[in-house]
């Protein structure tokens, strides 16, 4: 009984991963910290939030509106998130014309999460959410958490049940935002 106790704790435990771990203290000042991550450039924003830009501090609204878009919510600590990373790369990479790809550093320290994006080769541009803010405003308490958001900047889907991969992610873009991906 209590081998089976444990193997659920430990199933629950891998499965979502908590926004307030016990995160190293930063060795650097954070605008020292700034990772691999591509520039966020201009957004406009359906949200009512605005994070800065892991790669230079400006101001993005959080969810962006323009275009459809899809954000993770991430933490170097979660090892799912650490799973499907690689895939929001490919999927920005493939698809940042037609679909805006935003990572949301959330509860981690910037150098633990600029370490991880090296690690990974993850470039995609990322906003810094050291408290977690855009992540209780959605209602959701572990990560990861993956965000559909149309042109208008309104929320249309939220996945929330674990790692996505290439497939799923081009599956959910083409359902949840309309574009088909090549």
């Amino acid at each position: 009984m209590r081998s089976a106790l444990v193997a659920v704790v430990a199933m629950v435990t891998l499965a979502a991963c908590s926004s307030n771990p016990s995160v190293v203290p930063e060795t650097a000042a954070p605008q020292d910290v700034r990772g691999p991550f591509a520039a966020c450039g201009t957004s406009t924003g359906g949200g009512s939030l605005t994070l800065p830009c892991f790669a230079d501090g400006a101001s993005v609204a959080v969810p962006p509106a323009g275009k459809p878009a899809v954000l993770t919510l991430w933490a170097s600590f979660c090892e799912p998130c650490r799973r499907e990373l690689p895939a929001f790369q490919r999927l920005w990479d493939k698809a940042r014309e037609k679909v805006t790809v935003l990572g949301v550093v959330t509860g981690d320290s910037r150098s633990a999460a600029a370490s991880l994006a090296e690690d990974l080769s993850v470039t995609f541009p990322s906003v810094y959410d050291r408290d977690s803010r855009f992540l209780k405003e959605q209602g959701r308490a572990t990560l990861p958490v993956t965000l559909f958001v149309d042109r208008s900047g309104q929320v249309v889907y939220a996945h929330v049940t674990g790692s996505l991969d290439d497939a799923q992610l081009a599956q959910l873009v083409r359902d949840k935002l309309g574009v088909a991906l090549a």
